[in-house]
């Protein structure tokens, strides 16, 4: 990591190094050469740049944990299920499910938000167009995930409601 920030730094200063005469060029936004090249507000735009870069790189490794430990733990529990069999295998089997559901919902989230901190600092119309719609389809996701979820809950509860009542 601390290759890439290095590698980072010094390709932005190679954009703004005069190497024909060993100074810094100047930004010339308004006519004259007074605005230096590297005033203290490029310096700042291009380290909060950076920064957030690779703070949307660590949450989305961070997704990538979440999944890769759900599956993981599905897996698991799918294999405990196999080798046991009986009558309740098939409530196993959604509860495996909906618990992997739960992890992969999270897992969606963090990964819209290291979109959303990368399209913040280099926001492009194609790019705010990519967030759109990979935010609609995760909320979309999401919403389906949460349903499936819910839904599967209140199927649970009746079931113990009428395991209460014969008793």
């Amino acid at each position: 990591m601390m290759a890439q920030f290095a590698s980072g730094y010094a390709t932005f200063f190679s954009k703004y190094k005069n190497t024909r005469q060993g100074s810094w060029d100047t930004i010339n936004p308004y006519g004259n050469s007074k605005h230096p090249a590297l005033s203290s507000e490029v310096i700042m735009e291009e380290t909060i740049k950076h920064w957030t870069f690779q703070l949307s790189f660590i949450i989305e490794a961070i997704a990538g944990v979440i999944i890769a430990y759900a599956t993981l733990q599905a897996t698991w529990r799918v294999i405990l299920t196999m080798l046991r069999p009986s009558s309740a295998s098939v409530r196993s089997r959604e509860e495996v499910r909906l618990h992997l559901a739960r992890w992969l919902a999270v897992a969606l989230e963090f990964e819209l938000a290291a979109d959303i901190l990368r399209t913040a600092v280099a926001p492009t119309w194609d790019e705010i167009g990519k967030l759109a719609a990979i935010a609609a389809l995760r909320t979309l996701l999401n919403h389906f995930l949460d349903r499936e979820i819910r839904k599967e809950i209140q199927e649970e509860a009746k079931k113990t409601r009428e395991v209460e009542k014969e008793r």
